[in-house]
């Protein structure tokens, strides 16, 4: 139905977007870019609100002969909430699953999450699916024949493609997810005024999980219309360093990272190597541009990462940016839905609003981490959640590692079909109030303080809950503070992949 994406909005685009290969990639004009609606129609009485499913085709990516995912298509559904707020403001939830896939289910969890959040704040939200597009064959791949790739297989692949020619970083899987997700609000914004009179809508909340989390940073680095970001479970900024940093927490990488290791990426990273592709994946590379009020989402227990990855770029960025880390759910978030939708719908609203969020600071002292928290709003709660590693082999807080020949799953953990054979390991994080300690210049003052154990390591942070707008309640969080201090593997040297 509609051949072209907005020119009005790219060129606007320009005007404030630093220049990357990236941001030309996307900005780029292509002709193949078209929707069209398909007919299929959800609708949720109880939530309030009715489903649109469009067909997006994003554009092309490469040449026909570099893999069998030419031509990038999508189901993109448009939920429109019965009672409409505002006819500005846009939020667009990126997710996975594959090409072929049949149609969105009322009650599947991305439609929910979009459904949620349309009913609570008023606001069309967008579910992309087919983020990337998959599975895909290469006839390059080194695994002869082609295997089919999906997911992490796939975005390897691209990387140790690029690696090999290093002049063509679209190469990179990150290139068509992110131009897509820009197309996919070029078709929310042409699709709404059908179902929304007078709708104009030119300012985008951008979310995502995991790999999907990558492209909410990319997107919002590379246009303007995104006026709020929320990455879920993806906090890998300045990559190399934080890669690296789980080594030294792990004795080796995540048995999460295997496609990755197949590929024998890790190899790269203490050399310069890796240096020229980090230049195009890390979020930290576009950091001007990533000055929107920003929700960072991540989970205590997450297999692909560790605790403290925001230890390594915090206070990096500009703009506000604001932490939620979820106790007791690992890399699905399927533990941790509730405080994720909830958390997102508050500051969703204030952004709609322009009502202020509470400014929060924290520090963590050297050695004890003792976590100093301030706030200028009183907060409703303020609490210390905390927990501590099984041993002192790892500093390890994931509710599932691998079952490997490195890290046997017995006897701490209960055996678990997880990317292959893993461990489902009973870390919990407990609770409990915390009082005022004063106030002062800085604001109001609480204070987080664990003894440092004798064995293995302890994590805490503060969490607190302010009042939001429409009855909404702000939840946001420190970073965490492990105790004590230490790692307890040196960096790797050479890097060779030891799954655990």
């Amino acid at each position: 139905m509609k051949g072209a994406f907005s020119i009005v909005a790219m060129l606007s685009a320009a005007m404030v977007a630093t220049a990357s290969p990236l941001w030309d990639y996307v900005n780029a004009q292509d002709d193949a870019f078209k929707w069209h609606p398909t007919g299929f129609v959800l609708n949720n009485t109880g939530l309030g609100w009715t489903g649109y499913l469009l067909n997006v085709t994003s554009g092309n990516w490469m040449t026909p002969e570099y893999s069998n995912r030419y031509t990038w298509t999508h189901q993109l559904l448009v939920v429109v909430p019965d009672k409409v707020a505002d006819t500005t403001h846009a939020a667009l939830y990126i997710t996975g699953g594959s090409n072929g896939q049949g149609n969105p289910k009322v009650d599947s969890e991305d439609t929910l999450f979009c459904g949620v959040l349309a009913a609570s704040t008023g606001t069309v939200c967008g579910v992309l699916w087919q983020i990337p597009n998959q599975d895909i064959i290469f006839p390059s791949d080194p695994v002869q024949p082609p295997k089919s790739r999906g997911e992490d297989a796939a975005v390897a692949f691209t990387w140790w493609d690029f690696l090999r020619h290093q002049d063509q970083p679209e190469r990179i899987l990150y290139f068509p997810m992110t131009r897509a997700a820009s197309r996919a609000m070029d078709a929310i914004a042409q699709f709404a005024p059908t179902r929304v009179p007078g709708a104009k809508l030119d300012k985008f909340l951008v979310s995502g999980a995991s790999k999907r989390g990558f492209i909410t940073w990319f997107t919002a680095a590379v246009d303007s219309r995104v006026v709020a970001a929320a990455p879920i479970v993806m906090d890998l900024l300045n990559i190399q360093e934080n890669i690296m940093h789980l080594y030294r927490d792990f004795g080796g990488f995540s048995f999460a990272f295997k496609d990755y290791c197949d590929l024998n990426l890790t190899q790269y990273l203490p050399t310069g190597e890796f240096a020229p592709l980090a230049k195009h994946i890390d979020p930290l590379e576009f950091k001007e541009n990533l000055t929107m009020p920003k929700l960072v989402i991540d989970s205590t227990g997450d297999e692909f990462f560790a605790l403290d990855d925001d230890h390594y770029w915090w206070g990096m960025l500009e703009g506000e940016t604001k932490r939620l880390m979820v106790a007791n759910a690992e890399h699905s978030m399927a533990t941790g839905v509730i405080p994720l939708i909830t958390g997102l719908d508050a500051f969703w609203q204030s952004i709609i609003s322009n009502t202020p969020r509470p400014e929060i600071s924290w520090t963590m002292a050297p050695d004890s981490g003792v976590i100093d928290f301030y706030t200028n709003v009183k907060p409703n709660k303020v609490v210390m959640r905390f927990s501590q590693t099984l041993d002192g082999k790892r500093r390890d807080f994931r509710l599932v590692r691998g079952d490997t020949p490195a890290d046997p799953c017995e006897p701490q953990g209960i055996p678990v079909k997880i990317f292959g054979d893993a461990c489902l390991v009973p870390i919990i994080w407990l609770g409990e109030d915390i009082g005022l300690v004063g106030q002062d210049e800085k604001g109001y003052h609480y204070q987080a303080v664990m003894p440092i154990p004798g064995v293995g390591w302890r994590g805490f942070l503060v969490e607190g809950y302010w009042p939001g707008p429409n009855d909404s309640t702000f939840q946001f969080t420190s970073q965490v503070s492990i105790i004590p201090q230490t790692q307890p593997y040196p960096n790797c040297t050479v890097c060779n992949c030891v799954l655990v």
